[in-house]
């Protein structure tokens, strides 16, 4: 069952004894988050009313709930406007969902309490809950250009999880694409192409490097000797299992674009300006090719990758 946090936070000042005082809440600071943000919407609450009591809402009083009790609350709170805050027919034609219309939005200046008038509108026997409207911010916004089309990221609750955490510190994570390929050159994925600095012959710091505009081996590596010991001569970026020619080679290069694609979810270079965004912001891509150019669908050496 999800808890809604607000109600959790009026409910721990209740008992706690600062909703039974003005005074109380003058002393209480109104929470923030760590950026020092307000969490709620200034001087609006949210109060779920009983059935037929929304009925009595009219364009004449704008700002009063047509209830003595509740009008009395909302003098005291000096409220400025109370109305819907979900205009949907639905609740007339399907008695089975939840009757949305009862929720008001309750305005009043943005220096009132919203803490306290949460807590003396719930406390009426005319209300089943109040509580402040929690403010939404957009902390994790890429700027990547696809970035919106991409639904598995919602799907996943990745924006939420970079709220937390972005892989952006730490030591660094290799994540192996055991597949058809990695177009390892590409824009958007080249930052993030871990470089395989054992085999580094020239000392310069890099294995990979721009010519012109295209991105290719350093020729100062490229020895034909395995440099790092692994058995891999010149795997600079990875390693072809199976080439055209049934062999492996140094270039893990994707003939289709599944392994292109499944590095790109992984660890595509995301903020970026380009192509997609990835769930991880700087996760390395160790790239395997297990297919060539006659496998088709299939992947031919995925447990040599």
């Amino acid at each position: 069952m999800r808890v809604n946090p607000s109600r959790i936070f009026v409910c721990v000042l209740a008992m706690s004894g600062l909703l039974t005082t003005s005074s109380g809440f003058a002393e209480w600071p109104m929470p923030t988050d760590n950026l020092g943000r307000p969490l709620y919407e200034a001087g609006a609450v949210a109060v779920k009313v009983k059935p037929g009591v929304a009925k009595g809402l009219t364009k004449a009083a704008p700002h009063r709930f047509g209830v003595v009790s509740l009008d009395k609350v909302a003098n005291e709170l000096q409220v400025q406007s109370v109305r819907q805050m979900v205009q949907t027919r639905l609740s007339a034609s399907r008695p089975d969902l939840p009757d949305l219309t009862r929720i008001l939005r309750v305005q009043m200046p943005e220096s009132a309490n919203v803490l306290r008038a949460a807590a003396l509108f719930s406390a009426d026997s005319e209300v089943e809950y109040s509580e402040p409207i929690p403010v939404m911010y957009l902390d994790e916004t890429p700027d990547d250009p696809n970035f919106n089309r991409q639904r598995y990221l919602s799907q996943i609750l990745g924006e939420a999880a970079w709220d937390v955490h972005k892989g952006e510190d730490g030591i660094e994570v290799v994540v192996g694409i055991s597949d058809t390929g990695v177009e390892w050159y590409h824009e958007d994925l080249v930052d993030n192409i871990k470089q395989n600095l054992g085999e580094d012959a020239d000392g310069d710091g890099h294995v990979i490097e721009l010519s012109g505009s295209d991105w290719i081996f350093d020729p100062g590596d490229e020895n034909n000797i395995d440099d790092d010991g692994n058995g891999y001569r010149d795997d600079f970026v990875g390693w072809n299992f199976y080439n055209d020619a049934g062999r492996g080679d140094n270039d893990p290069d994707d003939p289709g674009s599944h392994g292109t694609h499944v590095a790109g979810l992984a660890a595509a270079v995301t903020d970026n300006g380009l192509g997609v965004a990835a769930i991880s912001w700087n996760v390395k891509i160790l790239a395997t090719s297990a297919s060539n150019s006659s496998s088709g669908d299939t992947i031919d050496r995925g447990y040599q990758a």
